[in-house]
């Protein structure tokens, strides 16, 4: 399935298997270079929103388990982040 990955004003179509977990494919985006490295976190939950649902989904869980589906977008939001708005 396609999700879209929101952050800092990017954004980026990806195909995900309903069964990885949020955080982990977030993981992926990170270490190839596709997201800021500022914006890797250290020790703090991932701040992930799903649009459709108007709610934060736990990246811990599967993209199943989350009830994301094909078609959805999720922001990253820097709640706790090395770079965020919120250390300002």
């Amino acid at each position: 399935m396609t999700v879209t990955f929101k952050e800092d004003g990017r954004q980026m179509d990806i195909m995900v298997k309903p069964e990885q977990k949020i955080e982990s494919v977030y993981e992926v985006l990170l270490e190839n270079g596709l997201l800021p490295v500022k914006r890797r976190y250290q020790g703090v939950q991932l701040s992930v929103y799903s649009v459709r649902r108007r709610a934060y989904v736990n990246p811990m869980l599967t993209f199943r388990q989350g009830e994301i589906y094909n078609g959805d977008i999720l922001e990253v939001r820097g709640n706790g982040y090395e770079g965020s708005d919120s250390e300002k």
